[in-house]
């Protein structure tokens, strides 16, 4: 489906369904940088369209490293961020500090702590302080999720994290159990059963209801009336890979300022923006027919975990497409240019105006 590839990225078209029954001819592109600490980037030697999920391990007990490409459609940007964060001003260990993610305007803090727990007492539980810690993995796995249902159904938010005391626990059955090392700056525990939410800057599976409450009903009148197509009442916020308070609305420009606070050894910040890069996409269809859209640079995601550190930038659009449709040719530019400024970009049903 991709004619000519004008870019130095890698791209993948296909076709897909649309909730509203088109035929969706989509283009995914996938842009890999070399980040420096200094917020340098260079284009990597390899790049490659990431086919389908890939997690650290077992998708049920690992967190999801790197989302699949193959997504037709996002109504935002994500942003994530995979690595660990550091205590501040240099130090070699900290009991609790506060790390965060800032593109542009968009903001999300972590609070990030040692070991901690609340332990049983004659009148209550108690909060002990947490242990001084040289780092925090910024994993789901030290993150809050909600206590588990009977069967599963509905899935929880995050099945890799630490759930909340339930109300009928007796100190026969526990005397302390532990707290996330990861979550919002502004909760406060005076007490131990309250259910959180889970707060992280890394991908969201697909699984977890944070996503699955989007995905629509499937149910016997689906079944009976839609199958095999997606439900009437399907959000394309289910590819929304980035926990929600890091999904951007209305995409990203490409030339954000971007701040990684306190996710660097020692503490340390690292501020670059991104490369000011835009993307079209020429449509043409066997009879002459032509149709050019600017991409929606829906994904920023960077990769801490070790050096030499990474980022990469997803860029996708779609139109809907007939037996006579040909191919896709894609092509860059700046974005001070201004080349691509009147072109429409890709919206739910179609192209919008610019």
């Amino acid at each position: 489906m991709i004619g000519r590839n004008d870019t130095d990225f890698a791209a993948i078209g296909y076709e897909q369904a649309h909730r509203d029954g088109e035929d969706m001819g989509t283009i995914a592109v996938r842009a890999e940088y070399i980040l420096g600490a200094d917020g340098s980037l260079t284009l990597a030697s390899d790049q490659e369209i990431v086919l389908v999920d890939e997690y650290a391990g077992d998708p049920h007990r690992t967190p999801l490293l790197r989302p699949a490409d193959l997504v037709p459609f996002k109504p935002g940007a994500d942003v994530t961020v995979l690595g660990r964060t550091f205590p501040p001003n240099g130090l070699d260990e900290a009991r609790e500090w506060i790390c965060g993610v800032r593109v542009g305007e968009r903001r999300h803090f972590l609070r990030a702590n040692g070991p901690r727990r609340w332990r049983r007492e004659r009148k209550g539980w108690r909060l002990e302080p947490a242990e001084p810690v040289a780092f925090v993995d910024l994993d789901y796995r030290n993150a809050w999720t909600d206590r588990p249902t009977p069967g599963g159904d509905p899935p929880q938010e995050n099945p890799l994290g630490l759930a909340p005391l339930a109300e009928d626990v007796t100190d026969e059955v526990v005397e302390a159990f532990a707290l996330p090392s990861l979550d919002r700056p502004a909760e406060a525990y005076d007490e131990p059963h309250t259910p959180r939410s889970p707060a992280g800057f890394g991908p969201v599976p697909p699984f977890w209801r944070l996503r699955q409450r989007h995905a629509g009903t499937y149910d016997e009148t689906w079944l009976a009336e839609r199958h095999p197509y997606l439900p009437r009442d399907f959000d394309y916020r289910f590819y929304q890979c980035a926990h929600p308070d890091l999904v951007v609305p209305g995409y990203l420009s490409g030339e954000e300022e971007v701040e990684l606070a306190r996710l660097l050894p020692g503490g340390r910040n690292l501020h670059l923006r991104l490369p000011g890069i835009e993307l079209a996409a020429t449509y043409r269809w066997r009879d002459g027919r032509e149709v050019r859209q600017k991409l929606n640079l829906d994904g920023l995601h960077v990769d801490l975990r070790e050096a030499p550190y990474r980022l990469a930038l997803t860029w996708r659009g779609w139109l809907p497409i007939c037996p006579n449709f040909l191919r896709i040719d894609l092509e860059a530019a700046e974005r001070a240019s201004s080349l691509f400024a009147d072109l429409p970009p890709a919206a739910l049903h179609g192209l919008e105006a610019a």
